[in-house]
């Protein structure tokens, strides 16, 4: 008496399998993105320190 898997109980296997991965590459993709907000955050906040110091924003024409 083996353990014996039918092919439906090998595709429900397959498919929970394929549904984790989905969700922790989605995961993965959420983090990618986020540090990338992240570090377009930073350098837009060190730009705009630089350009303050220099006096270049108060120098700048008013957008329209």
């Amino acid at each position: 008496m083996g353990l014996t898997l039918g092919k439906r109980e090998i595709l429900i296997g397959i498919a929970i399998s394929l549904v984790c991965l989905g969700y922790k590459a989605s995961e993965y993709i959420g983090y990618i993105n986020e540090k990338r907000q992240w570090e377009n955050y930073v350098r837009t906040m060190q730009k705009n320190r630089e350009r303050l110091r220099t006096g270049a924003i108060e120098n700048e024409p008013k957008r329209k």
